[in-house]
């Protein structure tokens, strides 16, 4: 007796504690999952501690259809202990509203006009809302219309972008230095037409606030209010521009580099006779150093396999492998998974790229985040300064590239850590500027990309292959991410791509699925046969006109009607039992999964703990 005593006050005590946890000990957790999935980014902390304002997220939820898909069922709470986890960390900051839209409710109008877009999902086709619409106390608003499974690596980071930007006064600027004609030129006095303006201007001005300095002006530094310097193609700059660049690194500034051997739309100016002598590299030489990384001199590298196809002089199409495509969808190593620039990437293009290493013993850290595959090599950009049209060479480098030795080569890099002055001595002469020169830095970061081409909409806006058709790549988005990355706070920056919370209960999964099938056919029976009965009803509808207009139908046709319509309450009744035993089967299939888990595991502890006790008490016994 004394034995079904201990083993009822157990199960009081494994209840009450369960209980106890749940609720007082919430947020008292112990993360021991693999890439601590319940653990804050030490970023992410940072940003919520310095809200200055509260942030309002809703969460557009409809429960009653993830209920029935385990995928969006198990993200939906992977979601919301997230949003949890924030606002606790906020203390105040955030502040959270569960919102479920349900079919013709006024949070379902909410949730629309949030820009939250349903989708069809479920057996039923009901209509899926699961997103985010994030607000600050002045109604500036961040929308997150559709959240997917198979973005949860990124769930994080796009959460505290977004609650970054609205804690934000004003849009980011950008400063550009660039010896490209990024601003477009008139017509020049030999009869040249006028060249326009950069698309890439144009996008970034959509979202930032965009100034084009000119070098030479550099004597006095960068404004301190530049979130984001844009270096396009910098070449030839006087010692006091590479003073500017290098003082606002060391100070903390952010920098996007596009650095070239060989920039093919670096045309000559208006005027110029001898095109071959113009200079087409930029190499910003002992600034890179400075931070850690060296643009290969002299070389341009291009990818036997990633080539792209072009016709060559003889009309024959060849792969020209300076002009790469790297194409992430069909070859993996391309892009770095992990960070938020290029994760999402599918396809970019660069013409003539050059190579970047890290400098030995560099103090910041250098992680390459565009390579080519172990197909890459470099090649002497001498051969290319004497050619008007680089890929009149495509026939000879095709020859060239199909025999030799290979190896993966970086092509973009992310550069984050401490770094020292290119300037040790001090500003050069002409230097105008005040204040005390910085030697040294430990917040510098930089996304460094050995081309320039990129940049040029020929190359990622109305370009055709080959064959003539027309080709869309990622280069703006490239640009962009860079950008929208580099604009957010260094505690943004430190976040990576995290794991997934995803486990798939496999044999739930697949118990599922056969209980879907089991049904699937008659369904797509029922389906059909009510679209005949539509057609046909239709058809009898139509009848016969008399002289008023009025539609007659036959006494034989009226009868054929009336059953018609019978036959089809009927289907639509055989559709609606289909749905009705699909769900209860899945539902009846979720009962018995949960109590195998819930009820098995603790009955097997109570009958070993039985055993256990009736073994010692007759070993007792016999003693």
């Amino acid at each position: 007796m004394r034995a079904i005593y201990s083993i009822l006050v157990g199960l009081f005590l494994f209840v009450a504690i369960n209980l106890f946890a749940g609720t007082v000990l919430r947020f008292q957790k112990v993360d021991l999952t693999e890439n601590s999935l319940y653990t804050l980014s030490d970023g992410t902390r940072a940003i919520l501690s310095q809200l200055d304002e509260p942030i309002l997220v809703r969460l557009f939820h409809s429960e009653a259809v993830t209920a029935d898909i385990p995928v969006y069922d198990t993200y939906a709470r992977r979601v919301r202990e997230l949003l949890e986890e924030f606002e606790a960390a906020a203390d105040g900051g955030i502040h959270l509203q569960y919102i479920d839209p349900e079919p013709f409710s006024e949070a379902e109008e909410l949730a629309i006009s949030a820009g939250v877009r349903g989708q069809l999902a479920g057996p039923g086709g009901e209509v899926l809302y699961m997103g985010l619409s994030l607000s600050n106390s002045v109604d500036d608003q961040e929308v997150m219309g559709v959240l997917d499974p198979r973005d949860e690596s990124r769930l994080e980071y796009e959460l505290a972008k977004r609650i970054h930007e609205l804690s934000q006064d004003s849009r980011p600027k950008v400063a550009v230095i660039t010896s490209l004609p990024m601003e477009g030129a008139p017509a020049n006095p030999m009869g040249g037409p006028p060249s326009a303006r950069w698309r890439i201007l144009e996008v970034m001005e959509e979202f930032y606030e965009v100034a084009v300095l000119q070098a030479p002006d550099l004597t006095q530094g960068i404004a301190e209010d530049v979130d984001v310097l844009l270096l396009a193609h910098p070449k030839a700059l006087s010692d006091t521009a590479r003073y500017a660049i290098d003082q606002y690194a060391v100070g903390g500034g952010k920098v996007l580099a596009f650095v070239d051997p060989y920039c093919f739309f670096d045309m000559p100016p208006p005027g110029q006779q001898n095109m071959f002598s113009h200079q087409r590299t930029s190499q910003l030489d002992s600034l890179l150093a400075a931070w850690g990384v060296e643009l290969t001199p002299g070389k341009v590298i291009g990818d036997r396999e990633l080539g792209r196809p072009v016709r060559a002089g003889n009309n024959a199409i060849v792969n020209f492998p300076l002009w790469m495509e790297l194409n992430g969808s069909s070859r993996e190593g391309l892009f770095d998974g992990t960070d938020f620039v290029t994760s999402e990437l599918s396809l970019v293009q660069v013409f003539c790229p050059g190579e970047l290493v890290p400098v030995p013993d560099a103090k910041a850290e250098v992680t390459p985040i565009l390579k080519t595959s172990s197909s890459g090599r470099a090649i002497d950009a001498t051969s290319l300064q004497y050619t008007p049209n680089p890929i009149a060479l495509a026939p000879n480098l095709a020859e060239e590239f199909r025999s030799g030795s290979y190896e993966t080569l970086t092509l973009g890099v992310r550069i984050s850590g401490p770094v020292s002055s290119a300037f040790p001595e001090g500003p050069p002469e002409g230097w105008t500027g005040t204040g005390d020169p910085l030697t040294t830095g430990a917040a510098f970061n930089a996304i460094v990309i050995g081309d320039a081409d990129l940049l040029a909409e020929e190359l990622w806006e109305g370009g055709r292959n080959a064959f003539g058709m027309p080709v869309a790549n990622d280069n703006p988005s490239l640009v962009l991410n860079a950008l929208d990355n580099l604009t957010g706070s260094n505690d943004l920056l430190s976040l990576r791509s995290r794991g997934v919370f995803r486990r798939p209960f496999e044999k739930k999964d697949e118990l599922d699925r056969q209980a879907r099938e089991r049904y699937m056919a008659k369904e797509e029976e029922l389906r059909t046969k009510a679209a005949e009965l539509d057609r046909e009803i239709g058809e009898l509808l139509q009848g016969t006109p008399n002289e008023k207009g009025q539609i007659i139908v036959a006494a034989q046709e009226a009868q054929e009607l009336r059953d018609k319509q019978q036959e089809q309450v009927e289907v639509k009744r055989e559709q609606r039992e289909v749905r009705y035993q699909l769900r209860k089967d899945i539902d009846a299939l979720g009962f018995r999964l949960k109590a195998i888990n819930i009820a098995l595991v603790p009955a097997l502890v109570i009958l070993g703990g039985l055993a256990f006790h009736f073994t010692r008490r007759n070993r007792s016994n016999r003693s």
